[in-house]
This record gives structure tokens, C-alpha cells and sequence, in this order.
């Protein structure tokens, strides 16, 4: 998915550094700068942003008016990232449900979780998850993924149209992105409740049924990566480690049950 970005900013050095920063994100596209109040309400409900870099301070109004006065034409604000040289605003920002505060000049480490912010609250309304992987992108639905594995520093995502795709992240950067169905069961698997067919917590253990598994012969190159899980039916067991066996009787039970 691309998301359009539109920069509410005056200082040619701020606008020069987010770019550089926006420059890994090739998931965002920049639609317009400007730091005129009239401009900057015109462009948003023209293009329709889905984040905005809003300065504070800039010449004849503060973004906060801009804030007020797109309340005035929109009912659902685009995200909005805030950014200032000064620390007295930031109550203002929180009281005014900005998605992130960054103050100037912005730290790459800081902008690497406003982005992620956005990137986690989109993935969950949305429920869709961009992977990347060094042939490019894969966007996928969360009600695809029946399986997530964890080995080394190397995350796996298994879905049920049988794709396998290897990412060289760990499965702890991915956790925050994931729906209430995503259940960590063990330190190297994460679960699609969906697709949770058994559930026996005194052998620690669940079982996956994916339909399309069932139908592949044991020779089949996917069915390959679950030759230490498969069982009956082709159907997926995966051990539930003891620290996380209270979460998983507790997440299971209150879903299937409500």
C-alpha cells in the first residue's frame, strides 16, 4: 500500500532532512510542501493525505489553527506528526491527539518511531502487514497468515495460499503490527487463531488446520517446512512454551468463547 504524505513546513533544512529520512520509506509518497495557511487547508482536502508533518510555528498561524480550522471541513483528520523547536507544545500536541511530537532538529531515531506509530495503527485498521524482503514488497492480509516462525535473526511467514516468505528481521519487530488473533504461543511461533483447530494445555500444545495443506502430499516442496510439526491430516502442532501458556489458555478460551 502507498500512503500519501504532505509536509506543512517553512525551514528549507527541516524539509531537506525529512526527506533524506522519507527516503527510507519508499511505502510513502510525497505530494506536496508548503508553509501557507490557505495552501496547506486547500491541499489536504485535495489530496487527501494519510500523514501530514505539521510545524508549529510558521508564518501568520501555528498548526495548531490549521488543526482547528480542518476540523471545520473534515470529520476524520489525516495523522498528524507534529514537529517544533520548543518543548511548550508538546502538552498542546497530546491534547490535540497528534499521532507523534518530534522536536527540531528531528532525530532519525525518534522519526523511525513516528513512522513505525503510523505503519503499526494502519497495519491494525487495515489488517495488513507490508513485509519486506530483498525482492521487494509483500503486503498481507492478516486473515491470510496462519503461521509465524522465528529462527535466529530470520522471521517467516507462512500463509494459507501455501506462500512462504523469509524476512531477515526478528519476529519481535513484526509483534506490535499483528491483530488480537496473532497469539505468541512459543519464542519461535506466533499463531492465526483462526486457523486453531485443538488446544490441549496439559501436553502444551495447538494445532493449525489449513485447508489447502490438506490436500498436499508429504513430498510437496511447502509442506517440507513443517516436517517436524506436521500430524494427522496434515494439520500443523506447535508446542506452547511454559511462559506463555497462560496467555495462550487465556486468549484462546476468551475468544472462542465471546
Amino acid at each position: 500500500m502507498i500512503y500519501k504524505y504532505l509536509v506543512i513546513e517553512d525551514n528549507p533544512r527541516e524539509i531537506e532532512l525529512l526527506d533524506i529520512l522519507m527516503q527510507e520509506y519508499p511505502e510513502f509518497q510525497k505530494t506536496i510542501v508548503t508553509c501557507d495557511f490557505k495552501e496547506g487547508i486547500k491541499e489536504i482536502l485535495k489530496q487527501k493525505p494519510d500523514l501530514v508533518f505539521l510545524d508549529v510555528e510558521l508564518p501568520n498561524f501555528t498548526g495548531f489553527e490549521l488543526l482547528k480550522e480542518l476540523q471545520n471541513h473534515l470529520q476524520e483528520l489525516p495523522e498528524i506528526i507534529m514537529a517544533t523547536a520548543y518543548e511548550k507544545y508538546a502538552m498542546g500536541a497530546v491534547n490535540e491527539e497528534i499521532l507523534y511530537y518530534l522536536l527540531k532538529p528531528i532525530d532519525p531515531d525518534e522519526h523511525f518511531k513516528a513512522i513505525n506509530r503510523f505503519l503499526i495503527k494502519k497495519a491494525k485498521q487495515n489488517k495488513e502487514i507490508a513485509i519486506k524482503t530483498n525482492k521487494g514488497y509483500f503486503f498481507l492480509n492478516f486473515d491470510d497468515i496462519f503461521l509465524i516462525k522465528s529462527a535466529s535473526n530470520y522471521t517467516y511467514f507462512y500463509t494459507k495460499n501455501l506462500q512462504h516468505i523469509m524476512v531477515s528481521k526478528t519476529m519481535k519487530e513484526y509483534e506490535p503490527f499483528l491483530s488480537d488473533e496473532f497469539i505468541r504461543v512459543h519464542k519461535s511461533y506466533i499463531i492465526n487463531s483462526k486457523f486453531l483447530k485443538f488446544l490441549n494445555t496439559t501436553k502444551k500444545k495447538v494445532q493449525l488446520a489449513v485447508p489447502k495443506l490438506t490436500s498436499l502430499d508429504t513430498k510437496d516442496a511447502f509442506i517440507n517446512y513443517f516436517t517436524d510439526l506436521l500430524c494427522e491430516e496434515n494439520n500443523i502442532e506447535i508446542p506452547i512454551g511454559d511462559v506463555y501458556l497462560d496467555k495462550v489458555k487465556n486468549s484462546v478460551l476468551f475468544n472462542k468463547i465471546n
